[in-house]
């Protein structure tokens, strides 16, 4: 039994067990203060396994250090588990990382916790996964964060979402805008 204690920067110990078929017994203790090494030996297996409270329980610098191939492990349930402020720690690399599975699992908090920089670096294949609610959890900064090349490939419904959000934010749509030429395209503005 492989048996790996997590510990939350509030110093709250939480025991990983994970039943495998070899007979040795293996304990690495990841804290706030473990080193990269650490936090890498965890499998995508036992990343599949971290309950939502070994999840919540993740400190900064441990989501900081997740690979991208560990963060694609991470299972839809656990993705609507993480805190807002470990939302705004992933690295590039981790966003880039996200399935469209795991995109369209973010929850409205989640969604307004991303950074304008994360928001940026969406792939085109992700913002096509946005829901409509997503778009609409969309702050006015994150919607002015989209880049021109991601709003080209926003859906009608998508566009609709945004405008929706631009209204009740009392932003005026230019005509001549990016998002005025998409909006007007799908409404006959």
């Amino acid at each position: 039994m492989v048996s790996k204690k997590i510990k939350h920067k509030r110093r709250k110990s939480i025991k990983l067990k994970k039943r495998g078929g070899s007979s040795n017994t293996k304990s690495i203790n990841l804290n706030p203060n473990s080193s990269i090494h650490d936090i890498l030996l965890l499998t995508p297996k036992q990343i599949k396994a971290l309950t939502p409270h070994q999840i919540k329980a993740l400190s900064e610098e441990q989501i900081e250090e997740l690979t991208p191939h560990q963060i694609k492990a991470l299972t839809k349930e656990q993705i609507q588990e993480l805190l807002p402020f470990q939302i705004e720690q992933l690295t590039t690399s981790q966003i880039k990382a996200l399935t469209k599975e795991q995109i369209k699992a973010l929850t409205e908090e989640q969604i307004k916790a991303l950074l304008q920089s994360q928001i940026e670096r969406l792939t085109l294949e992700q913002i096509k996964s946005l829901t409509k609610e997503q778009i609409k959890a969309l702050l006015q900064s994150q919607i002015k964060a989209l880049t021109e090349e991601q709003i080209k490939h926003l859906t009608s419904e998508q566009i609709m979402a945004i405008n929706n959000v631009i209204s009740t934010n009392s932003i005026q749509i230019k005509k001549n805008s990016i998002i005025g030429k998409a909006y007007a395209h799908f409404s006959n503005w």
